[in-house]
């Protein structure tokens, strides 16, 4: 924030802590002067305190800044108490030198200042800004070109033929006229060395004087080594600016903690910035962003922080950074084991995120950051300025003005609005245990998005417009349905040339690359009923899901023949962009999981739509006519469906359960949960990483930020955000109506709690483990006896004992759930005991 230049740093004599400010005006000598001219010259008052600032002078004796606040309640005083814990000057303090008289401003330019970084190895000579005159204050205000660093040592000079109003030059305080001195003005014994000083003060004014030479001699001697000349210096200054660790907070510049409910825009959208220079790929996904009206469950976020030395990760913990939610009328803390916290030193930031299940959508979400956390020298995290006004009890703007010195009236009101509106987040963190306010050095809040609203609504339009016409059916001659193919066992019936039309809702030219009004596009399919042999019909039927690169065929040879063994039919489908789905010049599924996060979570909400729809064809006894010309025929059990899906087929198939409400039993293997980790940890991240914009490097801000927008981006389609709505905390249904376009959430009501079975890989290359075990972990099942060992990531199909085992618990789990409660016998259990 930019602070006012009147006033910052005045001081009190009481606050000026060394004894070298201390001489009196009265022990300085008479310097010849025109008795006529009253001469305007800098000011160097130990009796006021009005010296050039900042200065490290004026430094408490431990280092920090000193209080002038007078003990009354108000935000000025407020912001005196959190100058006095710092230990040093803020970067922002205006660099002002007061004089006793008006300034012609026209006899200033930035040449008159030099300004330096001082450092063990030397000085470092710095741009200048400007240079001009506050008449208000009767200050010369210095300001740098760039803005200053936190724990650095810093010095200016002040030099030039400056005049005042009536064309007189101004001169330097007598004081300062000494301690400007090329030459010490005591000997080892003390005694005066100036001829001058001699005259007017004592041996131990003369050696307070000396201090202060010696104190300013570094920035004097730089301007000197950089074509100063020592009799034109009028003024000088030395100080070093905060050592302390600082949270940032700067919505002007759009650096807060994120995500932040300040980062929204007039439509009450999210408002993120759009960069001048963003190509085609980072414009849509802002632009995407921006269409929603709450932030990521499922990406990490940061705490951005200043510091001159590292923060200790030891001190940065749940109790020290909490983060809460608010459910009803009350804020919840979450768990230690629901968020994680980490410090990242290269981009100097707290990073967090959510684990094991996503944060709760649909509500209001804050962090706090405390003054318990610590740098490695032991300083507590200290807000920003700004900060500190919207933490206060007390208005900064109030009757038509600022309350506060360092604040403009425009500057203050705006931060009115904002401190008043974070009162209810002070009132939140008072009910989960942090009510002193002079410990938070940083709060935030933020809406998070109903993520799951997105796939539902897709699912509810489609369901309505496949049934608008009738009944939807699958389409086939029943003629080339197969009696006891032979590449199966126990299939008494397969039908290979099937077909049924779902509702197409991608378009990449559409606002975010969906559709308002789908087309329609022609599913292909492969049914199998078991042999009648050992099975009555009608039997209960299980979709079935393939993997990456695979097609409906693909996915019926792995599962019918056992499936069938059960008594179970199944039905697979081509995915989008895979099968005869594949667009031509691509191979199956090579467009469906690419850098392109919107395409990506499209071809997700797509793939559940696909499913929706057929199990509205399964529903209407729409597989019927595929399989057997005769009407009076009923092979499928129309009221008994599961799922069942191995890879890609996996992580599409918990988003499918979760919203739909007629699939009551499911068996997944090597799924996982979070895109953006599969996609990176996993062998895919080869040909992900290459097709990511710019030259982003994995360990930078620009890599974690970036990743973390992708995943936010990608969040409608995750598993992740699905997987605790599976059965522990099932959805709400959700209708369309095509004459009203219109939908409606049953609130009162939710969806039937799915049994799901988890099988993972050990070590799998491709969906890390961590992603599989986030995935149980959020929907609430154990992977003890369902983790193979020895085997790769496609194992379905490999035909050997593991492979056996698996496909044994798949269909257990499926055929008792399809009956009853989905269980695995105990010969079933511990991977099978391989």
């Amino acid at each position: 924030m930019r602070t006012k230049t009147s006033r910052v740093g005045r001081l009190r004599a009481c606050a000026v802590a060394l004894v070298m400010m201390m001489v009196a005006s009265a022990c300085a000598p008479d310097i010849p002067q025109d008795p006529d001219v009253e001469r305007n010259q800098i000011v160097f008052d130990s009796e006021t305190g009005a010296i050039p600032l900042p200065s490290d002078l004026a430094l408490e004796d431990d280092g920090t800044l000193p209080n002038l606040g007078d003990g009354t309640p108000s935000a000025q005083n407020d912001f005196y108490d959190y100058l006095d814990t710092l230990h040093g000057w803020l970067p922002s303090t205006p660099l002002t030198v007061p004089v006793t008289g008006e300034v012609d401003p026209e006899t200033l330019a930035a040449e008159d200042a030099m300004l330096f970084r001082l450092t063990e190895s030397g000085a470092e000579m710095l741009d200048i800004g400007s240079v001009a005159f506050d008449a208000d204050a009767n200050e010369i205000v210095i300001t740098p070109a760039e803005p200053l660093e936190l724990g650095t040592q810093y010095g200016y000079v002040l030099t030039g033929d400056i005049q005042d109003t009536d064309g007189n030059p101004l001169v330097t305080a007598q004081t300062l006229f000494f301690a400007l001195s090329s030459q010490p003005l005591v000997d080892e014994e003390g005694n005066i060395t100036n001829d001058l000083l001699a005259q007017a003060a004592s041996p131990e004014e003369a050696a307070q004087l000396e201090q202060l030479r010696q104190f300013l001699s570094p920035v004097v001697d730089a301007a000197i080594a950089n074509g100063a000349e020592r009799s034109n210096i009028l003024a000088a200054s030395q100080w070093h600016t905060a050592l302390d660790p600082f949270a940032v907070f700067d919505p002007t510049a759009g650096v807060v903690p994120f995500p932040n409910e300040f980062i929204r825009g007039d439509d009450g959208n999210v408002g993120l910035p759009l960069p001048d220079d963003a190509d085609d790929l980072t414009t849509a996904v802002i632009t995407e962003l921006n269409s929603r009206d709450g932030f990521s469950i499922t990406a990490d976020g940061w705490l951005p922080i200043q510091s001159t030395n590292p923060l200790d990760p030891a001190t940065i913990t749940p109790t020290s950074m909490p983060l809460a939610y608010v459910p009803g009328q009350l804020p919840e803390l979450y768990p230690e084991d629901r968020y994680f916290l980490e410090y990242n030193e290269d981009f100097s930031a707290i990073t967090f995120g959510p684990t094991g299940s996503p944060f709760v959508q649909g509500v209001t979400t804050a962090g706090l950051a405390t003054t318990d956390i610590t740098d490695t020298a032991g300083l507590s995290l200290k807000p920003s300025s700004a900060f500190v006004f919207l933490r206060s009890r007390n208005p900064v703007f109030a009757d038509g003005a600022s309350t506060v010195e360092q604040l403009s009236d425009e500057q203050a009101q705006a931060l009115e609005d904002a401190r008043q509106a974070y009162q209810q987040l002070f009132l939140a963190a008072l009910t989960i245990g942090y009510g002193d306010r002079a410990e938070i050095s940083i709060a935030w809040a933020f809406d998070t998005d109903v993520a799951t609203e997105y796939q539902q609504q897709l699912n509810a339009k489609a369901e309505a417009l496949a049934n608008e016409g009738g009944s939807p059916s699958a389409t086939a001659d029943p003629t080339t349905a197969e009696a006891d193919p032979a590449d199966f066992t126990n299939v008494g019936l397969i039908q290979r040339q099937a077909a049924y039309t779902t509702q197409w809702f991608i378009d990449p030219s559409a606002p975010g690359g969906l559709l308002e009004t789908p087309t329609t596009q022609p599913v292909p399919v492969q049914i199998t009923v078991p042999s009648d042999a050992n099975c009555t019909a009608p039997y209960p039927v299980v979709i079935l899901g393939h993997g990456l690169g695979g097609e409906a065929a693909g996915a019926t040879g792995v599962y019918a023949d056992r499936l069938a063994e059960e008594c179970l039919a199944t039905v697979s489908l081509d995915f989008p962009l895979h099968g005869a789905r594949t667009p031509d010049g691509a191979s199956s599924g090579e467009l469906f999981l690419t850098a392109n996060a919107i395409a990506t979570k499209n071809n997700f909400l797509q793939a559940v739509v696909d499913l929706a729809v057929l199990t509205e064809v399964i529903k209407e006894d729409g597989l019927e006519n595929a399989l057997d010309a005769d009407a009076g025929t009923d092979l499928i059990d129309e009221t008994s469906i599961g799922y069942a899906g191995a890879s890609l087929g996996s992580l599409i198939g918990v988003n499918f359960v979760a919203t739909d409400g007629d699939v009551n039993v499911t068996a997944l293997t090597a799924p996982g949960a979070k895109l953006t980790g599969i996609l990176l940890e996993g062998s895919l991240s080869e040909q992900i990483l290459p097709q990511l914009p710019g030259d982003l490097q994995p360990g930078t801000f620009d890599f974690f930020q970036t990743i973390n927008l992708l995943q936010w981006i990608v969040e409608p389609g995750d598993p992740w955000t699905f997987a605790p709505h599976v059965a522990a905390e099932p959805l709400s249904p959700v209708t369309y109506d095509p004459s009203a376009d219109e939908f409606t959430v049953d609130e009162g009501t939710n969806l039937p709690s799915n049994e799901m079975l988890i099988q993972m890989v050990q070590d799998d290359a491709t969906i890390p483990n961590s992603a599989t075990e986030r995935l149980a972990t959020a929907v609430g099942v154990s992977l003890d006896d369902t983790t193979f060992s020895g085997v790769d990531h496609g194992f379905l199909d490999d035909g050997n004992a593991e492979a056996e085992c698996a496909l044994d618990q798949i269909a257990a789990w499926l055929s008792s759930g399809l009956t009853s409660d989905a269980a695995l016998p105990s010969e079933l259990e511990s991977a099978c005991g391989l």
